[in-house]
Parts: C-alpha cells; structure tokens; sequence
C-alpha cells in the first residue's frame, strides 16, 4: 500500500465557544432535544451527551454521563472545548481527501509527533481598544510540543515595552489552560470517539475580575447600597496606567460601542470615569505547525471566550452559525429556493421555537423603556407609516401604513396593569408575560402553518426587515417605506420600535433584526423581487404544506441535536 502523503491539516472545529466558572470540574456535553414525554409539547431539553474524562496522563476516555451538573455548589462548571486535528491525505492515485488526523496516520506518513507543535496567544485588548494604548491590553503566550501532555497555565501580562503597562509581569493575570492531549499508540475507537486523533483542550479562566489598588467599592446610580467592586487579593493592576481613570466623552476618536459598559461609568461619585477594571475573558488563537517532509503545515483554531449560559436549555434566535451563514451564504449546502416544502417548514419551525426559548428569558417590559429612552436620547424620529418609537410604541396607537395597528392583541395587552410592583411585591410584566404566550403558541408547528398561511402580510409587518445589500438600495434621496428592506442611509433605521425581535439591540447599539437569510426563509417571494422562479416556490410551498399539515400532526416529531450554546 503507497504511503499516504499529508498536504494540508486544519481544526475541526475551526473555531469554539469557551465558558469561564470557577469549579475545577469541566461542564460534560449535551445535545438539545425536543421533550419526549406525552406533556412535553415539544419544548427543547438537553440530554447527556459523549464526553470525554481526561486522565492523569493525558489520555482521555469517552463516556455518557447519567445526568448534567452545572453547578458544583455555587461554584459553576466551566465549558472547556477540545479541538482535533484533521489532515488531507492523499494515497497513490486517488483523490486527496480530509480525514482525522491520527497518531497511526502521522506514522503511516514516516511523521512523528515530535514534528507537531502548538503556539498559543490568548489576548485581551478591551482597555487597549478603547484608550488606543497598546499597554492596556495583556496577553498569554505559549509553545507546546505534541509530545508534551503536560497541563500549562495561561499567565497574562502585558508586553509592551513602551507605556505604563497595565498587568505587571510578576503579576499576572491568569487566563486558564492548555494541553495536548495524548493519543493512543494504536487505532482505537470507542464508539463514534476515535482515541488516537490528535486533541487539544482550552479551559478558560474562573470568571475573576482585577483592578488597581483604589477600585474598592462603588455605588452604582439608582442602586440601593455600595458593592466591593474587586475582590482585595485581584487589586493587582498598575495604578499608573491610561485605563485608569478613562473616560468615553473624553478621548478623541469613538469609544466602542455601546460605550458605556465599564465599571464607573455609572457610579454616582466617579462621573463616568473607569476604576480601571479588567476581566480574564480573552480571545485565543492556536497555530498547529506539522513539519512534513515536504512542507511546513499550519493550522488556526479559535477560542472565544465569554461567561456562562445561565439558560443552557434556552437557545438563541441568532447564533453564531446564523450570522456567519449570513456572511457567506455559499457555505450553506442549499439555498431557500432550493428546499423542499418540508425543509422549508421545518427550518421556519425551528425560528419559531427558538424565538419562542428566547422570549421566555426577555424583560421585555424593561427593554421597552430602556430603548424609548435612547431612542429620546439620540433624537430619532416619528416618521409617516412606521411604528412608533415614543411611549405610544407597543399601544393601541401604534400603526404602520397609517390605518393599520401594528398590534393584532393590542386590546389584550391594554387591559393588563401597568408594568410595576403589584401587591403582594410581586413584579407585573404584562408585556413580557404576554409575549411568552403568543411566542408559545406560533412555536406549535400547526398554529405557526396557519398564521403564516392566512396572514402573509401581517407577517411582514411584524418582523423588522434587515439592513439591504448595498446593491439593493436606492438611489440617494429615495424615501425608506416601512415593509421595505432597511436603508443604513435613513436613520429611522436604527430606531427601536415594537417589531420583532422588539427592542433587542444589534452589536452597533441599533435595533437588532433577524439576518437576511432568515428574512429570506420567511418570505422567499421576496428574496428576489419579481422573480417568477421565487413567486413559483413561496405558492408551492404554502400549497403543498396547507395541504399536508394534517398529515404531519400524525407523524412523530424527529430529535433536534446540536452544540451547547454560544
């Protein structure tokens, strides 16, 4: 058999989400599901799913765990994600193809693991973003040779050589691990888990915050007593340093947006000035370096890292998978108009129900004055046929197209009590509550079929449409209409209205839509205007699925699985 030859290795997957908890026991995995019992009424739960233990030496051993712990007291399980390699290998005359990378393959090559590396930066340039100090940020590094099973700490500090360095060498910040893990001597497979693939692990750090000397305590505008803002063993950073003390009115070029998320900046006594606060999040990147006989191979693996899902069986409308499909539509295996009616109906469920998880987790109460407020504050306005951004948004006042109220349950929500405390103490969220019943109900297949089949239109209505594609706008001077797609150009664009996701915020601080290939789900009529083939397709579905929405009520409901979420 000719010896196969290696010509390319990457990360599988290329990029994961690590979450920060101070146990020392990993969270095990999970997939989503949809309940199974006769009462569940398909509402998503998670099962245990194949993890890996990570022994003494290195070595991992796969397992189903009996049941999912988040918690070790109060002390939450961190997600610590592992990455594998994989390679293009190609023997004699056929096709190259991707494979796992094992040691058994890098022997079957005459390569050996001493020709792989790891180089590891984990940075994080919050501060440095926003003074444009370079010695605000600090950083991880770390070179680790394949053969090294070794678990290695992440010390951070920063390593500039010029400025006020913010994190000191002798004391770091620590950003939590890595390791290679050691593969089998000989092909092994336990179940789907091959055991002698080449892994790594990230376990991210405890979720600790670090600051200067004087970041003490703090009392936060409208909050009831003071808090300690660090803890006194994490006051390590140098008071000397520009985060100290910065301020987002004050530099000369735009703070990031939103702008206002530091400690200080609402303190009562500090005038938005920053205590100089950091966290030990961090962004990481790892190069995989495979010295074969030919070639220099690498790799790029990335690791975000952020704080923990408090609602793990609750999953997003937007993900990360969505906006990155968004991006590059190409990367999707088919596009709308290419579905067929059942996998269009089955991809417009699944929105529904994960708008639905994400409603039950929404103050939407709160979020409707926060975002009338900055809508007051940055002096959007009222403009003819569009909802309301005032305090009539989300009332029997708020219209489109003039005549038409936006709200089909206006009446309903108008009877309920003013948001507020309630007698016995107990918060009255009238708007929220009501949002989780009729999410609840549009997340039932059979109900969403028949409100999208005999209310095209209102759909459109109420669902905020996404930013165009620059070469659908108008020309300059145009006027935006209401149900067209949203022009970056008119600045009633950016306002907050009642529109679905309502008051949610985008990473610019704008209103947050769904992405334009969820747009495109909703309404494939619309993907290309006019186009007959599109026009063909939305009547063809609506058809075919009205015709068979009895049928699959008597049709049991397949299993969704996934990741943990982002």
């Amino acid at each position: 058999m000719p010896r196969p030859v290696i010509s390319a290795i990457r990360f599988s997957p290329p990029c994961v989400v690590a979450r920060l908890g101070e146990s020392p026991s990993p969270l095990e995995a999970f997939t989503w599901a949809e309940d199974p019992r006769i009462f569940g009424a398909g509402k998503t739960v998670i099962i245990p799913s194949v993890s890996l233990e990570v022994l003494a030496d290195g070595s991992v051993e796969p397992y189903i765990p009996g049941s999912i712990r988040f918690k070790d007291g109060r002390a939450i399980r961190p997600v610590c994600p592992f990455l594998e390699l994989t390679a293009e290998v190609k023997r004699g005359s056929d096709r190259a193809k991707w494979e796992r990378l094992t040691n058994t393959l890098m022997r079957d090559a005459g390569i050996s693991l001493a020709q792989l590396s790891f180089y590891l930066v984990a940075a994080n340039r919050k501060a440095q973003r926003r003074t444009g100090d370079p010695a605000c940020g600090f950083e991880a590094r770390l070179f680790a040779e394949a053969s090294n099973h070794e678990r290695h700490a992440l010390l951070a500090w920063t390593h500039v050589e010029s400025g006020l360095p913010l994190v000191l060498r002798d004391r770091p910040i620590p950003l939590g691990f890595f390791q290679v893990m050691r593969p089998s001597p000989r092909p092994s497979h336990v179940g789907d888990v091959c055991l002698d693939t080449i892994r790594v692990r990230f376990t991210p750090g405890r979720g600790q915050v670090y600051g200067p000397p004087g970041a003490t305590v703090s009392q936060a505008s409208g909050s009831r007593g003071r808090y300690v803002i660090v803890l006194p063993q994490n006051r390590i950073l140098n008071p000397a340093a520009q985060w100290i003390n910065y301020d987002f009115n004050s530099p000369p070029y735009p703070p990031p947006l939103p702008p206002d998320t530091y400690d200080g900046e609402s303190d009562v006594d500090q005038n938005a000035a920053s205590f100089g606060v950091v966290d030990d999040t961090c962004d990481v990147l790892i190069t995989a370096t495979l010295a074969a006989r030919t070639a220099s191979l690498t790799a790029n693996g990335r690791v975000f890292v952020g704080p923990p899902d408090f609602a793990p069986d609750r999953r997003p409308f937007l993900s990360i998978a969505d906006d990155l499909a968004d991006r590059d539509p190409r990367s999707l295996p088919k596009d709308v108009r290419q579905a067929t009616p059942s996998e269009w109906h089955d991809a417009v469920a699944d929105l529904f129900r994960r708008t639905a998880e994400t409603a039950s987790l929404f103050n939407l109460d709160r979020a409707r004055l926060r975002q009338i407020q900055i809508n007051n504050d940055r002096r959007y306005e009222n403009h003819l046929g569009f909802p309301k951004i005032n305090y009539e948004t989300m009332t029997v006042e708020d219209r489109i197209l003039e005549n038409k109220k936006l709200l089909s349950y206006d009446a309903e929500v108008n009877t309920l009590p003013p948001a507020g405390d309630e007698a016995d103490g107990a918060p009255a969220l009238p708007r929220s509550e009501y949002a989780k019943i009729r999410h609840d109900q549009l997340s039932e297949p059979e109900l969403l079929l028949r409100f999208l089949l005999e209310n095209r239109e209102r759909a459109r209505e109420i669902i905020r449409p996404p930013f165009a594609r620059a070469s659908e706008l108008k020309a300059a001077g145009d006027l935006q209409k209401p149900l067209e797609l949203r022009d970056p150009r008119f600045r009633r664009s950016y306002a907050f209205d009642m529109r679905m996701p309502p008051y949610m915020r985008d990473a610019d601080y704008s209103a947050l839509s769904i992405t334009r290939l969820q747009w495109d789900l909703l309404f494939p009529d619309t993907k290309e205007p006019g186009s007959e083939e599109s026009a063909r397709f939305a009547q063809s579905a609506y058809r075919e699925l009205s015709a068979s929405q009895q049928a699959r009520k008597l049709k049991p409901r397949k299993k969704r699985s996934g990741v943990p979420p982002e």
